[in-house]
């Protein structure tokens, strides 16, 4: 989300590029505010929107729309949610259980995120440290059945995962 009425737009380029390290692949819906001030005329929002579009579509094509809402009259609320839904229904993890053990590592690799940080460390598990999480929930100790469970947890933004074995020394969460 961006504030449509406003010239600096530094922001999106920061979360553009987070979301591209924390969550390749995701699709990414960019979403403008403030739809209802009085800079935001159509032909504005139109320049705007093609203008991030001519900006972001070569280096980020994970971007499936761009749209402005008004925060205060609700305008566009309602197609935006209709968005997200047909976004998120075209995502291969869309309706599918996600198996319990995979949620509550998830939980565990939060509460571990809080006690590094606590301990001003920086956030990284070894692959090793990952391995013990996901044991502690019952995820066989197979290759496959790890990097599906590690899989997972990157495909939701929790953990950083490259997915190459020798890459495998370090987790970002």
């Amino acid at each position: 989300m961006f504030n449509a009425a406003h010239d600096k737009l530094a922001r999106v380029d920061y979360w553009l590029n987070t979301l591209q390290v924390r969550a390749k692949g995701s699709s990414i819906v960019l979403v403008g505010t403030h739809g209802d001030d009085k800079r935001c005329t159509k032909s504005f929002v139109k320049a705007l929107l093609e203008s991030l579009r001519a900006k972001y579509a070569r280096k980020f094509p994970e971007i499936v729309h761009l749209t402005v809402i008004s925060n205060r009259t609700n305008k566009g609320v309602r197609e935006l949610i209709e968005i997200l839904a047909e976004t998120a229904l075209k995502k291969k993890l869309a309706g599918q259980t996600v198996p319990a053990n995979y949620v509550l590592l998830s939980k565990r690799i939060d509460q571990v995120k809080q006690e590094l940080e606590r301990e001003e460390r920086p956030p990284i598990l070894t692959w090793d440290e990952f391995k013990h999480l996901a044991l502690e929930f019952n995820i066989d100790d197979t290759e496959d059945s790890m990097v599906r469970a590690v899989g997972f947890q990157h495909q939701t933004g929790q953990v950083v995962y490259l997915g190459d074995p020798l890459e495998r020394a370090n987790l970002a969460q």
